[in-house]
């Protein structure tokens, strides 16, 4: 029942474009009602009546087949090729001056399908066709003549603003169509922005945690090694590597606080020197002599790279003494011009440094050499190791001043070297 009422509405559906033909088409048939009335019903009335009915079906079904503006263009000349035959035929058979008016459809139907220059050109014609009918009855043709031009410009204005309209309407489609689609893709953008700033802020809690807490916990564990060393041997000392390790547990701690802190408020300005001091102080041990030599004006210089040069620095120190049992290291930083340069030495076992693409792996002594890399390259800056099986090693840090933007950072891995 639902479908039957729906398919009724469709059918019934008038728009203006069957407005339009309704009326020229009724007023046609008004034209043949004296015959009617007058009993002069002929075969000709009959079928002139029959045509109109026709066309007006015609257009229907048009209207019903296609969309608005989306009659094919085949179809459209076949259409008009019909009811220009179909008219001429009501015209002979009927000989009043109403059914001409039946030529008003087709220059309307055709700026809809052409444009209003065809439109024009059929109206045209068609006022010519009418004048060269009438010429013979002039001047009593001359107001037909002009009501009829009349209703022409009439129609062809008509046709022109439906057809404008209908262009109007298709556009603003397409623009919303378009809209829809740029919103989508900006929703794919924004969702992908939003990927990788977790991604971002993922990589930087592991940064953290590797460079601070890591570093804490591995000089915790060498003090408490020492301690249970000496624990029978020398209470003493045993004791004062003990007191080290707490200390160095609170330290660790109030780091861990001071990066949660960081999440919520602004963090306070980093000095350099101050933190290079602390750390030196803290990884000094009985066995290892740690010298620090430091020249030039921090304060130009960006927080982030100064951050990124402790951080290096921590991490250099802190496989020094779990891998390298070195007993003297080496700390130079100078603050140039245009860039810092840091140094770290130690004369310990050396090792076999690993390729680029290795230090990418997470396992042992890999992602210390990964989060070194990846902090330079944060910062525009480059990391060099040179070492050998039992010739010590040798970190080299260079660190522009101010920060680099990461589309000026060269694409072929020459910002981040490590080398042998």
């Amino acid at each position: 029942m639902i479908e039957r009422v729906a398919w009724w509405r469709k059918v019934f559906a008038i728009t203006s474009v069957d407005t339009v033909s309704a009326a020229i088409y009724g007023g046609v048939l008004l034209a043949h009602i004296p015959s009617l009335t007058d009993g002069r019903v002929g075969w000709g009335t009959i079928v002139s009546v029959v045509i109109v009915v026709l066309l007006f079906a015609i257009d229907r079904a048009e209207s019903l087949r296609f969309l608005p503006g989306t009659t094919p263009t085949r179809v459209a000349i076949s259409l008009l090729a019909v009811r220009i035959a179909l008219m001429s035929i009501a015209v002979q058979l009927h000989a009043s001056t109403l059914v001409w008016f039946l030529f008003e459809i087709p220059a309307f139907r055709a700026c809809l399908y052409f444009g209003s220059r065809v439109s024009y050109a059929i109206a045209g014609f068609t006022w010519l066709a009418f004048f060269l009918q009438h010429l013979p009855t002039w001047p009593d043709g001359r107001e037909e003549s002009i009501l009829f031009a009349m209703g022409m410009i009439f129609v062809c204005t008509c046709a022109r603003a439906i057809r404008e309209e209908r262009l109007s309407r298709q556009h603003g489609e397409e623009l919303l169509a378009q809209l829809e689609r740029s919103h989508k893709q900006l929703q794919a953008h924004a969702d992908t922005v939003a990927e990788l700033a977790t991604t971002d802020e993922r990589n930087r809690l592991a940064r953290d945690i590797h460079d601070s807490l890591g570093h804490y916990l591995t000089v915790t564990n060498v003090q408490i090694a020492k301690a249970l060393a000496f624990q029978y041997r020398d209470a003493s000392i045993a004791e004062q590597a003990m007191r080290h390790a707490k200390e160095t547990a609170h330290e660790a701690l109030r780091a861990v606080r001071q990066s949660v802190g960081a999440l919520r408020a602004t963090r306070e300005a980093f000095v350099f020197g101050k933190a290079l001091k602390a750390l030196v102080e803290r990884m000094r041990t009985d066995g290892c002599e740690i010298a620090v030599h430091s020249d030039g004006n921090e304060a130009v210089f960006a927080a982030e790279t100064l951050t990124t040069l402790y951080y290096v620095t921590q991490e250099a120190l802190t496989n020094t003494q779990k891998h390298a049992h070195a007993t003297k290291v080496s700390i130079d930083v100078a603050f140039r011009e245009s860039e810092a340069n840091l140094t770290i030495r130690d004369n310990g076992i050396g090792f076999r440094v690993p390729a680029l693409e290795d230090t990418d792996r997470v396992a042992d002594g890999g992602y210390g050499l990964h989060s070194m890399r990846d902090r330079l390259t944060r910062v525009g800056g480059r990391l060099i190791i040179h070492s050998h099986p039992g010739a010590g090693t040798t970190v080299t840090v260079l660190a522009p001043r101010d920060l680099v933007a990461p589309s000026e950072l060269p694409s072929n891995g020459a910002d981040r070297t490590v080398k042998a």
